[in-house]
């Protein structure tokens, strides 16, 4: 076996998940050998620990690729004690022969961001700006959603744009993050449940990339 690397994703890369994220993340390496019978062990930990956890890439071991849904990505987090916050961890592959194993030369940090709520996707096609739309229904109870569009990436450092959506109370205090991630072009929506928020008067504002928009929507219990 020869010496190898893991590739895909970079290092501080953010990959947002939630219990039931149906996405998935690909993490990919270089191959330590052309012989068929390598296999390869993807193994992930929490920063700061010293415990391993091991899986086997994809076709049993086989294939430099390891393919995750980020619904399992969301458990491992949770397992590290994320809560629902961002939890820093550090991956890297093994490769094994049989008889003895070998470490890649890196390992990449990457950051599970894990949300409450889960933001779909309506549709794929690129809209030509960002848009932030009334909520429906508006008066609501508990539940409302947000729309939203996300136009194609502007940034010059050629990444997609950091989303907020975040829901304050009539007097300009923060109520709850929905929204707070990089985001891909499309249409979407995140559902609000307000079931624990008392009736009255509520705003909701989005940022993304120079653009700001805020909108009024009225709990009714």
């Amino acid at each position: 076996m020869s010496s190898f690397s893991v590739v895909y994703p970079p290092s501080n890369t953010f990959i947002n998940t939630y219990a039931s994220d149906t996405a998935r993340s690909i993490f990919t390496w270089t191959k330590s050998s052309s012989h068929p019978s390598i296999r390869y062990k993807w193994k992930i930990r929490k920063d700061g620990t010293s415990v391993d956890l091991s899986y086997n890439s994809n076709n049993n071991g086989s294939d430099s690729v390891i393919i995750l849904r980020n619904s399992f990505l969301d458990s491992l987090a949770m397992s590290f004690g994320g809560g629902s916050d961002t939890v820093s961890c550090l991956w890297k592959v093994f490769s094994y022969n049989g008889t003895d194993s070998l470490s890649s030369q890196n390992q990449n940090f990457i950051f599970i961001v894990r949300h409450s709520v889960s933001i779909k996707v309506i549709s794929s096609s690129v809209p030509v700006e960002f848009k932030l739309f009334q909520n429906y229904p508006n008066p609501f109870n508990p539940v409302t959603k947000i729309s939203f569009d996300i136009p194609v990436r502007h940034s010059g450092e050629g990444r997609n744009p950091v989303v907020k959506l975040i829901i304050f109370d009539a007097l300009g205090r923060e109520v709850e993050t929905l929204v707070n991630q990089q985001m891909n072009p499309g249409s979407y929506n995140v559902s609000w449940d307000a079931s624990q928020n008392t009736s009255g008067v509520y705003f909701y504002r989005m940022t993304a990339e120079g653009f700001s928009d805020t909108k009024k929507l009225l709990l009714l219990k």
